[in-house]
C-alpha cells in the first residue's frame, strides 16, 4: 500500500479538528464581541455625595471626543442622520432631574416604533473637546442636528418626555422630508396642511418672493431654511413655505381667506422693506393673539458669538458659524403661541427669560381645549385688546428687544385634578375652582384674583363667561392692576415672602433686579445693607453725639469743682 494513501485518512481528520477548532474560537470571539456591543451602557450623576446609577438603553449613543464629529457629522454620501443630544456633568443636579424625562422618551418612542431621530448623551467635563466645539456653559444642555452638513442647533423646547418625544419626532419627519417646512405654495396643498396640522401650533409661513433664487427643489440647503432648522424648536409653532414664482396663474380665486391674509402681509413686507431674509424672504406669523397675521422684521441669521472647530480640521462651515439670530428667537417666545395656550413647561420656561411677561391662568376641574366656549372666548379678547392696546401707545414700527421689555400677561388654561401639582403648589382649593391667577415665573411669585377682587368670586361660576361681560371686565381689570404693581404678591417660601415685602420700598426695586430676583441673596445683602448702615450711623452719629456729650459733662464738672 501507498504510505502516502495510508497517512491521507489521519490527516483528513487532524484537518477536520483544526478547522472545528477555528471555527469554536471565532464563535466565542464573535459571541463576546456581539455581548459587548449589546451590553447596556451606565451613566453617574453625583448629588450631594451621593451617587445614581442609570442603564442606558441600547438605542441611546454615548458621545466623546473620539466619536461625536463622525456620529454627528457624517459624510455627505452618508443616509443623513438627525441627533438630539444631551450635555451632562456628572454634578449636575438638574441633569438628575432631567435625564429620565430624555431616557423614557427615547424608550416610549422605540415601544412605539414612531420614526424619530437618535437620543445622545455626552459628559461634557469629561470631554472637553465637545464642549469647547459647541460652547457649553451651562447644564444641561440640550442641542440637535438635522444631517446637513455639519449645522447645529440649540434646543429650546419643553425639557419634559413629551417635549423631547413630540420633537424628536418632529426633527426626523423634516430630515425625511429635507426641511422643516411643508412647501404649501398650491392652495390645495396649504388648506390639507391646515386640516391636517390643527390648531395645536401656531403656523409661521415663510414667503419666498420671486426675486429669491430659492426653489423648491433646493429647499433643503437654503440659506433661509438654517434660520429655520434653528426656530423649529422655539415656543409652539410649526413652518410653512410659499413660493411666489410657483404660484399658479389665477391662485386668487381659489385661495380661502387664510392663504389670501399670509401673502398680503407677506407681499406689503417685501414691499416696505421689513422683510430680513437672507434673500429678501419674509416670515409671517399667524397667531390668534392679534387679530390680523405679524410680519418679523430683523435679521434670520447671525454669527454664533464663539465657534470651535476640532483639532482634525482646517477650516469652518457656514453651518459652525451660523445660528438663528437672538432677535428671531425672541419674536417667536413672543409670537410663537396662541392668544389661549394649554399651560406647559415650555410655556413658562419661555416667559421666565423676560422680564414682566407673566403667565395668566385660568384652573378648572376638567380638560379644556381652544375650543371652549365657557372661558377660552374672553380670554382671547382679553389678549387682543391688550396686544390692540400696546400697538395704538408704542406703534408698529418697535424693534422686537424694546416690544420684549413692554410689561404683559399670556393666558392659559390647566385641568387642576389631573395636573395636581399645580393646585398644590399654588394653595388652591378644589372648591375654589375655577380659580385666575396671574404668575411671575422669572420671580417666582403669584396673584391670586381671589385675594384681591372678591366680587369676581361671587359671579365666576355664571358661565359661559361673556365677552364684555362683568368677569370680561374685572379679569381685563385684575391683569391691568397686576402689571402696575398696584397689588403685593405672594410667595412660596418665607425668604421670598420677606424679598416681596422689601422690594416694594423706594430704590430696593432696583437691588432686587440688579441680583436677579434671588430671594435669600436679596435678603442677605438687605440685612448686610441695614447691619452696615447700623454701624455708620453709630461711627458717623453716636459716637460724634457722645464725644460731645462727654466733653460738656467733663466742662461741667470741671466748672463745678472750680466754683
Amino acid at each position: 500500500m501507498n504510505p502516502a494513501m495510508h497517512c491521507a485518512p489521519w490527516r483528513t481528520l487532524l484537518l477536520v479538528l483544526v478547522i472545528l477548532s477555528a471555527t469554536l474560537c471565532l464563535s466565542h470571539a464573535w459571541a463576546a464581541e456581539d455581548a459587548n456591543e449589546h451590553t447596556s451602557e451606565t451613566l453617574e450623576l453625583i448629588f450631594e455625595g451621593t451617587t445614581t446609577t442609570y442603564k442606558l438603553p441600547d438605542s441611546i449613543v454615548v458621545l466623546n471626543n473620539a466619536n461625536f464629529e463622525p456620529y454627528l457629522f457624517a459624510s455627505k454620501h452618508a443616509t443623513p442622520r438627525a441627533f438630539l443630544v444631551l450635555c451632562y456633568s456628572p454634578w449636575c443636579s438638574h441633569c438628575k432631574a432631567l435625564l429620565p424625562q430624555f431616557l423614557n422618551a427615547s424608550l416610549q418612542l422605540d415601544w412605539m416604533r414612531v420614526p424619530h431621530s437618535t437620543f445622545a448623551v455626552v459628559d461634557v467635563q469629561k470631554n472637553t473637546a465637545v464642549s469647547e466645539y459647541f460652547n457649553v456653559e451651562r447644564f444641561p444642555t440640550l442641542l440637535y442636528t438635522t444631517g446637513k452638513d455639519r449645522q447645529w442647533h440649540l434646543y429650546e423646547g419643553s425639557n419634559t418626555q413629551e417635549g423631547f418625544m413630540q420633537f424628536s419626532a418632529y426633527l426626523q419627519h423634516a430630515v425625511d422630508n429635507g426641511s422643516f417646512s411643508e412647501d404649501v405654495t398650491d392652495v390645495v396643498r396649504f388648506n390639507e396642511v391646515e386640516e391636517s396640522s390643527g390648531t395645536t401650533r401656531v403656523p409661521c409661513y415663510v414667503y419666498v418672493p420671486a426675486t429669491s433664487t430659492s426653489t423648491p427643489e433646493n429647499q433643503r440647503t437654503a440659506s433661509w431654511s438654517h434660520a429655520v432648522d434653528g426656530a423649529a424648536s422655539v415656543s409652539n409653532i410649526r413652518f410653512a413655505v410659499i413660493y411666489e414664482k410657483s404660484q399658479a396663474e389665477g391662485w386668487v380665486e381659489h385661495a380661502g381667506e387664510k392663504y389670501k391674509k399670509v401673502v398680503e402681509k407677506a407681499k406689503a413686507c417685501v414691499a416696505a422693506g421689513k422683510a430680513g431674509g437672507p434673500e429678501g424672504e419674509a416670515l409671517v406669523v399667524f397667531s390668534d393673539r392679534y387679530r390680523a397675521p405679524r410680519c418679523y422684521s430683523g435679521p434670520w441669521v447671525e454669527k454664533r458669538s464663539v465657534a470651535k472647530t476640532s483639532k482634525s480640521r482646517t477650516g469652518q462651515t457656514t453651518g459652525d458659524t451660523m445660528a438663528m439670530s437672538t432677535s428671531l428667537e425672541n419674536f417667536l417666545a413672543l409670537h410663537g403661541f396662541h392668544a389661549v395656550e394649554d399651560a406647559s413647561s415650555a410655556m413658562f420656561a419661555t416667559l421666565e427669560h423676560y422680564p414682566k411677561n407673566y403667565l395668566g391662568v385660568v384652573m378648572t376641574n376638567r380638560p379644556i381645549n381652544d375650543k371652549d366656549t365657557e372661558y377660552v372666548p374672553v380670554l382671547r379678547e382679553i389678549a387682543q385688546a391688550a396686544n390692540d392696546a400696546l400697538e395704538k401707545e408704542h406703534g408698529r414700527d418697535l424693534s422686537i428687544e424694546e416690544e420684549m421689555r413692554i410689561p404683559r400677561v399670556s393666558w392659559s388654561y390647566i385641568d387642576v385634578v389631573e395636573y395636581e401639582m399645580w393646585r398644590s403648589r399654588y394653595d388652591v382649593e378644589l372648591d375654589q375652582l375655577p380659580a385666575v391667577m396671574i404668575i411671575d415665573t422669572k420671580r417666582d411669585r403669584f396673584f391670586k384674583m381671589r385675594t384681591h377682587v372678591p366680587r369676581f368670586e361671587a359671579i365666576k361660576l355664571n358661565t359661559p363667561w361673556r365677552v364684555g361681560g362683568e368677569q370680561h371686565q374685572l379679569i381685563a381689570q385684575f391683569a391691568q392692576d397686576v402689571l402696575a404693581d398696584v397689588y403685593k404678591a405672594q410667595k412660596l417660601s418665607v425668604a421670598g415672602a420677606v424679598a416681596e415685602y422689601l422690594s416694594h420700598y423706594p430704590g430696593f426695586a432696583f437691588l432686587y433686579e440688579t441680583l436677579n430676583y434671588e430671594d435669600f441673596v436679596f435678603d442677605v445683602v438687605v440685612m448686610a445693607l441695614g447691619f452696615f448702615s447700623f454701624l455708620l450711623f453709630l461711627g458717623l452719629v453716636m459716637e460724634p453725639l457722645m464725644e460731645w456729650h462727654d466733653g460738656r459733662s467733663k466742662k461741667a464738672a470741671h466748672k463745678a469743682k472750680r466754683d
